[in-house]
């Protein structure tokens, strides 16, 4: 995952049209594929850092499954009663409630994760599919929001980048801007954990259905980096 954009293009003076993102920078040049640049590298030399490679020290445990224990929610902060946790969600409580509002659901985008909370403490994580952000319109919007309108199952379509689509019957939804962005069921792909909407926050099915009853309209929604 690279992240959200943080640029537009722009030709830079090597020549190669440059984006920046979150976790990589991307190039490219006419008749080259798109490649990440060595931002690593780049930094080393400039640092004037050594990068020849050296003999793993003694005092580091070669790789055994072992050394690697999967962590574990505490009961205290976790809300019984409430959809199963799945995917990478399920793993810790979150980054916690941003807006301080009683309900909040709260969506990592580069994390590809989503927590809702209530009181403070957790009710439902689990991985989702956000944004591809090939373009403006099909970047998932970070900021502060809340639950503007509710359908048990609708329509959607438009025309993004001159290329129509319609999706019929889509469940669960819960719009969180003006502008189309919406949390929903999806039930078209189960590749969660990777960039693959419009703009909305592709949901599993289980979890949109309980969102939706359990989130009013008014309910606060934050997404984050």
């Amino acid at each position: 995952m690279i992240g959200a954009p943080l640029t537009e293009e722009f030709l830079s003076s090597d020549g190669y049209t440059t984006q920046y993102f979150e976790k990589m920078v991307l190039r490219w040049k006419e008749g080259l594929p798109v490649t990440p640049r060595s931002v690593g590298s780049e930094s080393a030399d400039a640092q004037k850092l050594p990068t020849e490679k050296i003999s793993q020290p003694n005092a580091v445990p070669i790789y055994q499954e072992l050394l690697f224990v999967e962590p574990t929610l505490d009961p205290a902060r976790v809300i019984s009663g409430g959809e199963a946790v799945q995917g990478v969600g399920a793993m810790e409580a979150g980054p916690g409630p941003q807006q301080g509002a009683t309900k909040e659901i709260v969506v990592s985008v580069g994390r590809q994760s989503l927590w809702a909370y209530e009181d403070g403490k957790l009710v439902t994580a689990t991985l989702v599919s956000t944004g591809t952000a090939e373009i403006v319109e099909t970047t998932t919007p970070l900021g502060q929001y809340t639950v503007l309108s509710k359908y048990q199952k609708q329509t959607m379509q438009g025309v993004i980048n001159n290329e129509a689509y319609k999706v019929e019957d889509v469940p669960w939804v819960m719009y969180f801007d003006n502008l189309g962005n919406a949390l929903h069921g999806t039930y078209w792909h189960e590749n969660f954990g990777a960039p693959m909407s419009h703009g909305c926050v592709n949901l599993p099915m289980n979890v949109a259905q309980y969102l939706y009853s359990w989130a009013p309209e008014g309910t606060a929604v934050t997404i984050i980096p």
